[in-house]
């Protein structure tokens, strides 16, 4: 165990320097010995895997991200009851990573399940709902869906203005997203009229 506290530790220096190959390489190292001391099934690898995705999507290896995500989301739906907040944010990171990768319709089916989780739980002005319905509006950008787009966009906002302490710094980025939407789609409509 202490030996795989310092290549965690290495591992982190790597990282600081922009070295994420190498940050990698280490982390696998005591990955390892993680798993031989606690087994493939402990809740504390679910937090080990993540942090390997985490450096695996830093690095552009989208599809290893994906594999670490999904195997701590294994171990966390086997530990965890149904609607626990952390399945939220974990089926959000994995939304990240497909929608990183291009893989769309997953990254949607992922930012869904983590949305029903929270709404679930009745937690419908969380700033993370915000951010979910802000990348579903990317992602519903990037297939040309710019009617779901839209709508998600508005949902974002709406949560962001709607909570106790309205987050407008985040409410702007939103906003943004909307301006481009908008011009995406007068570009569209242009393009349209030109060939009829």
């Amino acid at each position: 165990p202490d030996l795989a506290t310092i290549y965690n530790s290495i591992a982190w220096n790597c990282e600081r320097k922009w070295d994420y190959g190498g940050a990698i390489g280490f982390y696998q190292k005591s990955l390892k010995i993680e798993l031989d001391n606690l087994g493939p099934d402990h809740p504390d690898m679910a937090e080990s895997y993540d942090e390997l995705a985490r450096l695996c999507q830093k690095n552009g290896d989208h599809d290893q991200a994906i594999e670490c995500y999904h195997k701590g989301l294994k171990i966390r739906l086997a530990t965890l009851y149904p609607d626990a907040p952390n399945l939220a944010s974990r089926y959000k990171y994995v939304g990240g990573a497909y929608a990183r990768k291009g893989d769309h319709d997953r990254a949607i089916e992922s930012y869904q399940k983590s949305l029903d989780i929270f709404l679930n739980g009745r937690r419908p002005y969380h700033r993370d709902v915000a951010k979910i319905y802000n990348n579903l509006g990317i992602v519903y950008t990037a297939k040309g869906n710019y009617n779901r787009a839209d709508e998600s966009y508005q949902k974002a906002l709406y949560v962001l203005l709607a909570e106790r302490r309205p987050d407008y710094q985040y409410a702007e980025t939103v906003q943004n997203n909307i301006n481009t939407l908008r011009k995406k789609r007068k570009a569209q409509l242009g393009i349209r009229g030109e060939k009829d």
